[in-house]
């Protein structure tokens, strides 16, 4: 047993020892990690093809792997300096499962979007893993700020909630977030005010859509997590964060050019009655105001609002209830019901 104990540790030495001069003459190994389901034999050898193509083109180490193999030898990709893992066959709940493993096993992994099939499929995934490098070599790694990039590269709105970090405050969902960015009917470019971002989904949402965003949060351990969710989307950039409360921030506090917004979003409704006016003020004509309430009283304060201001007004009420499995079956878990209000500036 002592010399077991004994060779394992000589082990765990050598391989410390071994980064550390790899990381002295600037060897670090480089890893690009196709995955695939594990069920699907034809899926690994399809897997395994591409593997022996990208290695012809690349000097990086290339395997490719079921899932369950890659958390088997997990121990094995931790002594990479960095692992781009390209979910090639993999579920969407597969890549999330991916994303927390290799998070807890402290493996440095950068997740690159699998590539749409190509002509040249190898190219394809080699264009996504060096998108993967750059958006990660991007990401501010200082205190406050996650090093770890997510890379969700469907153009379709609604980013799973999985791949946020929560604020205190919780998290839009996703369904909710696919909606108001749909009725939002944005083109790319417009510049879109979200009072209250909480955890940032929203915004993030909108700034993907190469709109100018400007997020506004009074609370300041949620705008540390906006921050770090923005970060991991690569998108710090494109959305200015400000902290304070809305009826206390004057115009030119938010937008320096005293230009006015095409849409406003507002998650954070507490004392809506108080900047409710000045947020019609800075409402380009034929822009969009978003209201989502989930309180009564809040939808009903609203609903007042809207028609006060002379705004035309549209209210969707949304009811999310997900599958649960409970024993053998499966049940519906309710969510609290939003209060949606479109209103558009004529």
């Amino acid at each position: 047993m002592r010399a077991s104990a004994r060779a394992v540790n000589d082990a765990v030495n050598d391989a410390v020892k071994r980064r550390e001069r790899e990381r002295k003459t600037g060897k670090q190994r480089r890893c690009i990690l196709l995955l695939f389901s594990g069920g699907s034999s034809v899926a690994g050898e399809v897997a395994k093809g591409i593997a022996e193509d990208l290695r012809k083109r690349t000097s990086q180490e290339v395997k490719a792997l079921s899932l369950a193999a890659f958390k088997r030898l997990a121990s094995e990709f931790a002594e990479f300096e960095r692992v781009v893992a390209v979910p090639l066959l993999l579920r969407e709940s597969e890549v999330c499962e991916l994303k927390t493993f290799a998070a807890s096993s402290h493996i440095p992994c950068v997740v690159a979007s699998s590539p749409f099939p190509d002509a040249n499929i190898s190219k394809a995934i080699l264009e996504r893993v060096r998108e993967a490098e750059i958006c990660a070599s991007s990401v501010a790694t200082g205190e406050g700020v996650e090093s770890e990039v997510v890379s969700w590269r469907c153009v379709s709105h609604g980013i799973p909630d999985e791949l946020f970090l929560r604020s205190k405050g919780g998290l839009t969902r996703r369904e909710i977030r696919a909606i108001v960015v749909s009725k939002a009917e944005v083109r790319g470019g417009e510049k879109v005010l979200d009072v209250g971002t909480g955890s940032g989904s929203v915004a993030v949402e909108f700034a993907r859509l190469g709109c100018e965003v400007f997020a506004v949060e009074k609370d300041k351990q949620n705008l540390e997590v906006a921050r770090k969710n923005i970060a991991r989307f690569g998108l710090s950039e494109r959305i200015k964060l400000i902290y304070g409360r809305m009826e206390d921030l004057k115009t030119e506090e938010i937008l320096s050019d005293g230009g006015k917004f095409d849409v406003i979003f507002v998650g954070g409704t507490d004392n809506l009655e108080k900047f409710f006016g000045k947020l019609v003020s800075i409402l380009r004509q034929n822009g969009k105001l978003i209201v989502a309430a989930v309180r009564f009283e809040t939808a009903s304060k609203a609903l007042s609002l809207f028609k006060e201001s002379g705004l035309h007004c549209e209210l969707l009420n949304v009811w999310l209830s997900k599958g649960k499995k409970l024993g053998a079956g499966t049940v519906l878990a309710p969510s609290y019901p939003i209060f949606l209000f479109f209103g558009e500036k004529k």
